[in-house]
């Protein structure tokens, strides 16, 4: 019998309310999922309390093991379990504002001034190479932008933006790596202390006998 090997490698996802303006997130496993999509979405509600649904046919996502199978920047919804409808944090109102102000204003509220002056650079290459300077913070939110609103932000063409956003992604999934493979080797680290330590008191113990 075949066993599935869950993936424990930090993935992007794209997550949304009800209103499907999808948001990116990058997560180790479901729980992770979760936690991530609440700070992104901007809820206040605690992670047990709400289902992650497949967007193309809502399909209900439970386990690990199924989370495990899902592709790169699959499309999920972020569902309130207790009213078993998709959560919508403001009102129609709070809405409107929101939608007028995003579109009077020239600069979107998650990009900073000092976000946006490393990527309208004249020079791409200089463009590129500033994703390795920037903050988690700073690369989460060029991923919360789709390619088209971010072109819109940065007044320059919904391809380059693209290019934007996978690197950001790419960046922050070899940050993730990084991250890893260090508590690993302080895992090992300790793994041989532990081992040199428990052999130097069976010496002691065998002289004494």
């Amino acid at each position: 019998m075949e066993v599935h090997q869950i993936s424990y490698k930090a993935r992007p996802f794209k997550v949304a309310l009800k209103d499907r303006k999808f948001k990116g997130i990058v997560a180790v496993n479901l729980k992770d999922l979760k936690l991530k999509s609440l700070k992104s979405l901007g809820l206040e509600i605690l992670p047990e309390n709400i289902n992650v649904l497949l967007s193309e046919d809502d399909t209900w996502i439970d386990d690990e093991e199924y989370f495990a199978t899902l592709p790169d920047n699959t499309k999920l919804i972020i569902q309130d379990i207790n009213s078993e409808k998709e959560i919508d944090v403001v009102d129609a109102a709070n809405e409107q504002s929101e939608s007028q102000e995003i579109m009077m204003s020239p600069t979107n509220k998650h990009l900073s001034d000092v976000l946006r002056s490393k990527l309208t650079s004249s020079n791409m290459v200089d463009c590129i190479t500033s994703f390795l300077t920037m903050s988690n913070e700073e690369l989460e939110s060029l991923l919360s932008c789709d390619a088209n609103t971010l072109s819109l932000k940065l007044d320059c063409d919904e391809d380059v933006c693209e290019v934007y956003i996978d690197n950001a992604n790419k960046e922050l999934l070899r940050r993730q790596e990084l991250t890893e493979a260090k508590q690993l080797l302080t895992m090992f680290e300790r793994a041989k202390k532990f081992d040199a330590a428990d052999g130097v008191k069976r010496k002691k113990s065998s002289r004494k006998v």
